[in-house]
């Protein structure tokens, strides 16, 4: 069950742009995974020299903001495949 490319195309380009593919999905699955254990620390002001009574969102407040990373990072996605 091969795939076989167009004349022309190299079966090491063929190669690269499945591995390129593969690396930019896995990227952004990592974002979208990572960004609330990111976020935590952050928010709660423990990752500034901010004491955590001047946090700026309260910890109700990250499903909001991570719902937001998420739509930005999606349309990023979007526009940067309909780029390429």
């Amino acid at each position: 069950m091969w795939v076989r490319a167009k004349e022309g195309i190299s079966s090491m380009q063929l190669i690269a742009f499945f591995v390129l593919v593969s690396s930019s999905i896995s990227m952004f699955v990592f974002i979208n995974a990572a960004q609330p254990s990111l976020l935590r620390p952050i928010l709660d002001g423990n990752a500034s020299s901010h004491s955590p009574q001047e946090s700026t969102a309260k910890k109700s407040d990250i499903g909001t903001i991570s719902g937001q990373i998420l739509l930005y990072a999606e349309i990023t996605a979007m526009i940067s495949g309909a780029v390429m």
